[in-house]
């Protein structure tokens, strides 16, 4: 009769008391809004059964009272199920639109001005297919997760799916509760994935059959060169993609055109000018809507102080725009002065810190 320790036992339990209270807080948040507050309570209730029933477990393996690995067995379909329930729960609610819905007024708020969670949310909310089609997969991997068939199959579906919202999660700030969920779920699957530890195995590094040295060092040497040639490309092809003197927002505080003052409260009249990352130019009105601005990449001789920007957008302006820019004085400004066609530009700007 197959015995287990006790802190396998302890590690088994810890995932199914963990995934029921988790399972529960999903069903009382988004389903049964009338039972809130059973959370805690349950939560207590459950770890203390699951201590009780490990220890009843432990002594009668010792007693050879129980059959350990049908347990085991039962113990990891119970996780498997629970994980099923979760995992699917959310899928649903993406679909039924419980869950990753943007208010509108997100869309009119600048981008500067939104959180992370907000930022990922809009993200989401904005393709519903998109959104129909996460959801499909974590309900078609849980669904698959409930047959040992088709056990890893669900495995290699639903851990690439939570290990990217557990890194959405953690570099979007979006909660630490969802995240501490989110990890609980992924150690989960990793757990039931090293109990088939053999079958990966043979399936990743045993595959290929190869005979001799040389096929032995071409198996292993050549995904090694594939993946490292691109890096190579990239090495070789690199250039500064920022040029860190100019990059930043700046304000357009004075602008002259054809050296007569223009009235920067019209909403076609040009309003901030952003020196981006690679080496993109974008010049931007009083208005957001994109048909409102001007976008081009410039290149900037850092000696004689000039500016050239060639546009890209609209496509009707072909005209390049030169001009010789001041160096940031004391107050942060800097002044411009060119020409674009036939007309003659001049502002000051002021930079944004």
């Amino acid at each position: 009769m197959k015995e287990y320790s006790f802190l396998q036992k302890t590690m088994i339990g810890t995932f199914i008391s963990a995934l029921l209270i988790i399972a529960i807080r999903v069903i009382v948040n988004h389903f049964v809004h009338a039972a809130k507050g059973v959370e805690l309570p349950l939560s207590a209730i459950i770890f203390v059964f699951t201590i009780v029933l490990i220890s009843i477990w432990h002594y009668k393996e010792k007693k050879q009272q129980i059959e350990s690995r049908q347990v085991f067995n039962s113990a990891q379909t119970i996780i498997r199920y629970l994980l099923t329930i979760i995992i699917s729960s959310f899928g649903w609610m993406k679909i039924f639109k419980l869950h990753l819905n943007t208010s509108i007024l997100i869309y009119d708020m600048p981008m500067g001005d939104l959180s992370g969670y907000e930022i990922a949310t809009a993200f989401f909310g904005y393709s519903y297919a998109y959104t129909v089609l996460i959801g499909l997969l974590q309900i078609i991997g849980a669904f698959l997760l409930m047959f040992n068939r088709t056990k890893l199959l669900a495995l290699f579906i639903l851990i690439p799916i939570i290990l990217n919202i557990i890194t959405l999660n953690i570099f979007y700030s979006i909660g630490v509760g969802i995240t501490i969920i989110a990890c609980v779920l992924l150690l989960s699957l990793i757990y039931l994935l090293l109990q088939d530890y053999e079958k990966v195995r043979v399936f990743f590094f045993d595959s290929f059959v190869t005979n001799g040295n040389n096929k032995k060092l071409i198996k292993y040497t050549a995904p090694f060169c594939v993946i490292t040639i691109p890096f190579f490309l990239a090495i070789w092809n690199h250039e500064p993609i920022i040029d860190s003197e100019l990059l930043g927002k700046y304000n357009v505080i004075e602008y002259k055109l054809n050296n007569q003052i223009v009235n920067l409260a019209n909403d076609s009249i040009l309003k901030v000018i952003y020196f981006d990352e690679n080496n993109d130019c974008i010049f931007e009105h009083n208005s957001h809507k994109y048909n409102k601005r001007k976008v081009g990449s410039f290149s900037f001789d850092k000696e004689k102080r000039i500016l050239e920007v060639d546009w890209r957008y609209p496509k009707s302006l072909t005209s390049i725009l030169k001009a010789k820019l001041s160096e940031l004085d004391y107050k942060n400004q800097m002044y411009l002065d060119g020409v674009i066609g036939n007309d003659n530009i001049k502002m000051t700007l002021l930079k944004e810190k």
